[in-house]
C-alpha cells in the first residue's frame, strides 16, 4: 500500500477509540516515515506547512518525538541558539553567566558606595555596534539611586562657548556613584575632527588635554573604564539594513548614520590614532569585539567587575 493510501485510509476523530486495524496502519506508516528519504521529505514539508500538527492529531504516537529528536524542525526555530559570530554560546549558558556577573556587579556597587569610590564608564564605538544594549545589561545590575547614564550628542550653544571638556566636568559622578557615558569627550578627536567642527590645532591639542583630564579623575580616586565597541564594516551594513527594514527599529537609523558610514576609512584612521595616544596606565582602552553582541556584553561586565574589585581591594 502506498503512503498516500495509508494516510487517506486513517480517520481517527479525537474522541474515538483506536482499533487494531488502525494500529496496524499506524505502525506501517511509522516504518515508512523512519526511512531516510521520507524524513528528508518531511523536513521539507515542515518548512511550509503544519505537518507536525497533523501528525500529532492523527497519529498521537512517538513519531512527533522522533521528529523533534532528529531536529527536523524549520531552521529558523532554533530558539536556544544565540545569533552572532562563531563564538556564540547556547542561550542558557549566556543567561547563567550574565546573571553571575550582574550579581557580582550589584554587590560591588554597594561596596563602592560605602567606600565612596566614583566609577566612570565611557563607551565609544562604531554606529550600530551595540553600545546601547551593552549599557542596558550593566545598568540592570545597578541601584537606580547610584548611577546615571549620559547620552552625549552635539554640544548646545552655551556649551560651545566653553572649553570642550566643560560639559563633562559638570556630569561627573558623586563619590560612591557611577556615571556611564554613551559617547564621550573623544568626539573632539573623531567626529569634530572629521566633520571640521574644530580646527586642526584644536583636535591635535585635545589628546594631551584628554589625558590630563583623565589623570585628574584618577588622582581624585575615580575608576575609569573606557570601551571601544568594535565591529567590521559588513556587520554594520547588515545592522543598518535590518534597522531600515524593521519598522520598530527605524528610529535607530538616520541619514547621518549613512553619511558617517561613507567616511569609514577616515574615522578608522582617527580611531586608531585616538587609541594609540590616549590609552594610559590609569585609563586604558578596552577594545570589545561586538560582532556577537552577547559575547561583548559578557566581556564588558567582566572588565567592569575586575576593575572595581581591584579598586576596592
Amino acid at each position: 500500500m502506498k503512503l498516500n493510501e495509508i494516510w487517506c485510509s486513517i480517520r481517527l476523530p479525537a474522541d474515538d477509540p483506536i482499533s487494531l486495524s488502525d494500529i496496524s496502519h499506524l505502525l506501517h506508516l511509522q516504518r515508512l516515515l523512519f526511512h531516510p528519504l521520507i524524513v528528508k521529505m518531511v523536513k521539507t514539508i515542515l518548512k511550509y506547512s503544519t505537518f507536525l500538527i497533523c501528525v500529532n492529531n492523527f497519529l498521537r504516537s512517538p513519531i512527533q518525538i522522533f521528529l523533534l529528536n532528529r531536529q527536523v524542525l524549520p531552521s529558523d526555530s532554533h530558539a536556544g541558539q544565540i545569533t552572532g559570530s562563531q563564538n556564540s554560546h547556547l542561550l542558557p549558558e549566556y543567561s547563567k553567566r550574565l546573571k553571575e556577573l550582574q550579581g557580582k556587579l550589584r554587590e560591588l556597587h554597594n561596596s563602592i558606595y560605602h567606600k565612596k569610590i566614583p566609577v566612570i564608564i565611557a563607551y565609544e564605538g562604531w554606529d550600530a555596534a551595540g553600545k546601547g544594549g551593552n549599557i542596558k545589561r550593566v545598568t540592570e545590575a545597578l541601584d537606580p539611586r547610584g548611577y546615571e547614564v549620559f547620552p552625549i550628542a552635539s554640544p548646545l550653544p552655551y556649551e560651545k562657548s566653553r572649553h570642550f571638556l566643560w560639559r563633562f566636568f559638570t556630569r561627573l559622578p558623586r563619590s560612591g556613584h557611577v556615571a556611564i557615558f554613551d559617547r564621550t569627550w573623544y568626539g573632539r578627536v573623531m567626529v569634530e575632527r572629521i566633520e571640521g567642527f574644530c580646527s586642526e590645532n584644536d583636535w591635535k591639542r585635545a589628546y594631551n588635554e584628554i589625558n590630563e583630564f583623565e589623570k585628574e579623575l584618577y588622582d581624585w580616586g575615580a575608576v575609569i573604564i573606557k570601551f571601544w565597541i568594535q565591529i567590521d564594516k559588513d556587520t554594520q551594513l547588515e545592522r543598518f539594513t535590518l534597522r531600515q527594514n524593521t519598522p520598530e527599529k527605524q528610529w535607530k537609523i538616520t541619514d547621518e548614520d549613512w553619511r558617517n558610514r561613507e567616511k569609514w576609512d577616515q574615522y578608522e584612521t582617527a580611531v586608531n590614532e585616538m587609541l594609540q595616544k590616549t590609552s594610559t596606565t590609569y585609563a586604558p582602552w578596552h577594545i570589545i569585539e561586538s560582532v556577537d553582541k552577547k559575547y561583548a556584553r559578557l566581556k564588558t561586565l567582566e572588565i567592569i567587575v575586575d576593575a572595581i574589585e581591584k579598586a576596592i581591594s
